[in-house]
C-alpha cells in the first residue's frame, strides 16, 4: 500500500511541475575520444553557463541528474516524455583540465545505444552500427537535459558534433564490438 501511495504521490507531482524560465545555455563542442577498455566515449564541451548547479543557483533546488543526450537518427525529439530509439547518452561532470579556459567546462561519458520501446530495453551499438545510422550526416545534435524535483526539465541549446570526429574515434576504438 505504501508504494501505490508513492507512486500516486509522485505522478500528482509530476502533472503539478512548475516552469522554471531559466534560459537555455549555449554549448560548444571540443572533442570525442573513446575510453580505455569500455563502451564510453568522452565528449568534452563548453557553456556559457554553469550546468550542474543550475536549479539551485536559479531557483534553490535540488537537481537530480544532468544528462547528454544526442540523436544518432532522425529523431530529434529530446524532450523528458519521449525516448530517442537511437542515442548516445551519459552523465555530465566537470572538466577539471577546463579551469583555466572561458566559460564552465564539462564532459560527458556517452555510450551509444539502441533504446528499446518504452525505454524497457536497450543496447549496445556495434560500431557498423553506429556508421551505418551516421553514414549520412555532416553532424549530430545533442543537448543536455536537467532535471529538478517540482520544475519540469531544462534543455540546452543544441552542440553539434561532427560525424567525421565520430568516426575517427570509432576508429580508434579497436576493442569496439
Amino acid at each position: 500500500m505504501r508504494w501505490v501511495l508513492l507512486i500516486a504521490v509522485s505522478l500528482l507531482c509530476v502533472a503539478c511541475a512548475k516552469s522554471h524560465d531559466i534560459t537555455p545555455a549555449s554549448l560548444g563542442y571540443e572533442s570525442i575520444t573513446p575510453r580505455s577498455n569500455s563502451v564510453f566515449f568522452e565528449v568534452n564541451f563548453n557553456s556559457d553557463v554553469e550546468l550542474l548547479e543550475i536549479f539551485w543557483r536559479e531557483k534553490k533546488a535540488n537537481s537530480f541528474d544532468q544528462v547528454f543526450v544526442c540523436a544518432l537518427g532522425d529523431d530529434t525529439d529530446f524532450s523528458i516524455e519521449h525516448t530517442i530509439s537511437k542515442a548516445a547518452m551519459g552523465l555530465v561532470r566537470e572538466n577539471k583540465e577546463h579551469l583555466n579556459k572561458a566559460g564552465f567546462g564539462y564532459t560527458a561519458s556517452i555510450a551509444f545505444k539502441d533504446v528499446g520501446e518504452k525505454k524497457r530495453t536497450s543496447k549496445y551499438l556495434s560500431r557498423d552500427a553506429i556508421k551505418g545510422l551516421l553514414k549520412d550526416k555532416q553532424m549530430i545534435p545533442c543537448k543536455v537535459v536537467v532535471t529538478a524535483t517540482g520544475y519540469k526539465a531544462y534543455y540546452t541549446k543544441s552542440l553539434f558534433i561532427p560525424v567525421a570526429d565520430v568516426f575517427s574515434a570509432l576508429s580508434d576504438y579497436d576493442s569496439f564490438r
